[in-house]
C-alpha cells in the first residue's frame, strides 16, 4: 500500500514537472518570438532612416543629373533635373521623418549645397561646385543594436549610429553618409 501510495505521489510530481517545463518553455519561446519581432521592426525603422539620409546626402550634396534645359532666377542659373526627384516640399517632409528637430536647420541651413526650385511642376537644381561623385557606400547585413527606449545605437560597417526616440518616432542625429569621391 504505502509503495502505491508512493508510486501514485511520484507520478503526479512527475507529471506536475513536466507541465511546469511546458509552460516554462512555452515563455521562453514567446518571448524570444517578440524580442524577434521587436528586432526585425527596429532594423525595419533603421533601414528606412538610413536610405532616407542616403537621399538627403544625394540631394544636397550629390551629382544631380541634369539636361540641357535651364532658366534663370536673378542671374542664377537652374538646369532642368533629368531623374525622378522629390518635390522640395517632400524633401523637407523626409528630412522632418528621418532627423531629430534640433539637427534639421543645421542639415538644411548649409552654405555649399544644391539648391532646388519647383516651376510648373518641373524641378530645377544649381549644382553645388564640386559635387559629390560617388557617396560612400555602406553593407547593413550584420547590423546589432544596443541601447534604451529611448536612445540606441546601431552598429554596422565598423561603425556607430546613434538614433533617438522623439515624439515616439525613432530619428538620426545626424546624417550618415559622407563623400567618397569630387
Amino acid at each position: 500500500m504505502k509503495n502505491k501510495k508512493f508510486l501514485i505521489i511520484s507520478c503526479i510530481v512527475i507529471f506536475l514537472i513536466i507541465i511546469v517545463g511546458i509552460v516554462v518553455a512555452q515563455y521562453l519561446i514567446n518571448d524570444s518570438k517578440q524580442e524577434n519581432k521587436k528586432n526585425e521592426e527596429i532594423e525595419e525603422i533603421v533601414t528606412e532612416l538610413f536610405e532616407n539620409s542616403y537621399k538627403y546626402y544625394y540631394y544636397m550634396y550629390g551629382d544631380i543629373k541634369i539636361s540641357d534645359g535651364y532658366i534663370v532666377i536673378e542671374d542664377e542659373t537652374y538646369y532642368y533635373v533629368d531623374e525622378p526627384l522629390m518635390t522640395v516640399n517632400e524633401f523637407k517632409k523626409l528630412v522632418e521623418d528621418t532627423f531629430v528637430s534640433n539637427m534639421q536647420y543645421n542639415l538644411l541651413e548649409v552654405e555649399e549645397k544644391n539648391e532646388y526650385i519647383n516651376i510648373a511642376d518641373k524641378i530645377y537644381v544649381k549644382k553645388v561646385e564640386n559635387p559629390c561623385k560617388n557617396i560612400h557606400v555602406y553593407e547593413f547585413n550584420d547590423m546589432k543594436y544596443e541601447g534604451d527606449s529611448e536612445k540606441k545605437y546601431v552598429y554596422h560597417d565598423q561603425t556607430r549610429n546613434p538614433i533617438y526616440k522623439e515624439n515616439d518616432t525613432w530619428k538620426l542625429g545626424e546624417s550618415i553618409y559622407s563623400c567618397d569621391e569630387y
